[in-house]
């Protein structure tokens, strides 16, 4: 498993990939031009330097990814992973958690010392979050039956 940080080149050659999210278990309210729409949306961002996309590839097959979006306004010290998935074909193999710790890893890198991300209540991808040490934002309001999550990260001292 290779866990990868996309730039925009990257991202749109594995457009294809990405937009056959339905055919693989995921993104299953987009047809395919939608979810080609999506993803060249998605590679503007990354080339903005507003998000970030990293992806799980087993061997040249895309199996899982996330997105970690980077809070400008109203607090540039926070960030937030969107749109997380995984093959369905490959769940129950740590892969959303390696995802999640490699966001993590960037959004500290990126000055983020505070992640935020959005779980359906009592779905399988709310135990991970869990598990992973975010804890519910008692301070948000639940959305579309979504429950909002946040972690502190431990970001290092500038030298």
């Amino acid at each position: 498993m290779k866990i990868a940080l996309l730039d925009r080149p990257a991202c749109e050659a594995c457009a294809d990939q990405l937009a056959a999210g339905p055919a693989l278990g995921f993104w299953p309210r987009l047809d395919i031009d939608g979810a080609h729409r999506y993803w060249r949306d998605v590679g503007r961002s990354v080339d903005a330097g507003t998000r970030l996309l990293v992806t799980a590839l087993d061997g040249d097959r895309l199996v899982g990814a996330a997105q970690l979006a980077l809070c400008r306004v109203p607090d540039p010290g926070c960030a937030e992973v969107r749109s997380m998935f995984v093959a369905s074909a490959m769940r129950r193999r740590g892969i959303g958690g390696v995802l999640v710790r490699a966001l993590e890893a960037e959004a500290m890198a990126h000055g983020r010392d505070r992640v935020f991300l959005d779980a359906v209540a009592g779905s399988g991808i709310e135990a991970l979050y869990r598990d992973l040490g975010y804890a519910p934002d008692h301070g948000a309001p639940p959305l579309g039956g979504c429950t909002r999550y946040r972690k502190l990260l431990l970001v290092p001292e500038a030298a």
